[in-house]
């Protein structure tokens, strides 16, 4: 949950709001971000004035995003607006603090929670990739032998791999006897070991 989310709350919240108004530095000290653990699992909270995006993992098994407000006319909406003169028009106005708002809000909340799961679905994981190359480049103990790790920048392990490579051994299955016209640089007791 750490990686790259520091901004993504940030992001989708000023997203629904940067119509409104342009961000000043006023307005960028009301941003913050914050990641916790506790028994229950793990927390990051994205604030943005008097609103917030949190995600957390509930026991490690369910992962939960919400979106809170403090200040509902923080976001704005197309409504009807009664003007002291005149007629009432349609208008982009702030959400009113209502119970007849609350369709409208739900609306605009789950919008958030959208964009930020659509953030984070963005973000490449590369953890695994480093673990699998972890293993593969060191040393390994097999029955009291030790078998060094594979080098890609080593011109006799690149060569070995683009042999492995060949598609008439995917078929055919590894042989030491198709393997050896590919790689000279090796003797048939290497191979073999």
């Amino acid at each position: 949950m750490r990686t790259g989310t520091a901004g993504a709350g940030r992001h989708v919240l000023a997203i629904q709001h940067s119509s409104d108004r342009q961000i000043t530095p006023l307005l960028a000290q009301e941003v913050g971000s914050q990641f916790s653990t506790r028994i229950e699992g793990t927390c990051i909270k994205h604030r943005f004035g008097k609103c917030s995006i949190k995600m957390y993992d509930k026991t490690g098994i369910v992962l939960r995003i919400e979106t809170t407000t403090n200040d509902v006319s923080f976001f704005k909406h197309h409504r009807k607006v009664e003007h002291r003169q005149g007629p009432a028009t349609r208008a982009l106005a702030p959400v009113k603090k209502s119970i007849y708002s609350l369709i409208d809000l739900r609306e605009i909340l789950l919008g958030c929670n959208r964009r930020y799961l659509a953030h984070l679905s963005a973000l490449d994981d590369f953890s695994a990739g480093v673990r699998a190359l972890g293993r593969v480049t060191k040393p390994h103990d097999v029955d009291g032998k030790t078998v060094k790790g594979i080098n890609f920048f080593e011109p006799d392990d690149s060569a070995l791999l683009h042999a492995l490579q060949n598609p008439r051994v995917n078929i055919t299955g590894v042989r030491r006897a198709d393997l050896l016209p590919d790689l000279p640089m090796f003797s048939p007791t290497r191979l073999s070991s």
